[in-house]
């Protein structure tokens, strides 16, 4: 390197990096659920709880389906 010639830093202050190390330490811990036994899994699926199938059951009375084009007699449906 050249004396005088201007060097540009570029990367994290390390006062930075030990405030985001200090704030990760301070979060709660995450639950693995790869580690989660199928009962334990059984609790965390959203197509079981009961309120998601109540709000299901309401949207599906306050639907009205409009047929488009109605099928072709004679013909299969795809």
């Amino acid at each position: 390197m050249k004396p005088g010639l201007k060097v540009m830093m570029i990367g994290t202050s390390e006062t930075v990096i030990q405030a985001t190390q200090k704030e990760a330490e301070a979060a709660p811990q995450v639950q693995d659920d790869f580690d989660l036994t199928e009962e334990q899994q059984g609790s965390l699926e959203v197509k079981d709880q009961p309120e998601v199938q109540e709000k299901l059951a309401r949207r599906l009375r306050s639907v009205e389906v409009k047929i488009l084009n109605p099928p072709r007699p004679g013909k299969k449906c795809l």
